[in-house]
């Protein structure tokens, strides 16, 4: 029960984290760079879409698999609080990338 419910947390702070970054993205009036001019909706193939919703949730699996080895292999929590520093980390970087 305790790996579930780590897991759990992990996921809905990848969730969570995840809606952080777009909505701050979406507000700072920037747009992605994209090869062709165009977004993904408009001119790109029919897999783009849900190719981009499965990118987003990259993050929230990665956490999500962090918090369940965190408890299950019973890390100390200096340990813990690196990995998902880590993760926030590459998770923003993630998010980011597309606009810089």
């Amino acid at each position: 029960m305790r790996r579930f419910l780590a897991a759990f947390v992990g996921f809905v702070a990848g969730l969570a984290l995840t809606w952080l970054c777009l909505y701050t993205l979406s507000h700072a009036n920037l747009s992605p760079r994209t090869g062709r001019g165009c977004d993904a909706e408009h001119c790109g193939p029919w897999w783009a879409l849900p190719l981009g919703v499965a990118l987003y949730l990259i993050p929230t699996v990665g956490f999500t698999i962090a918090g369940y080895l965190s408890v299950a292999r019973a890390w100390p929590r200096r340990k813990t609080f690196v990995v998902f520093g880590l993760l926030v980390i590459a998770a923003v970087f993630f998010m980011v990338r597309p606009y810089l």
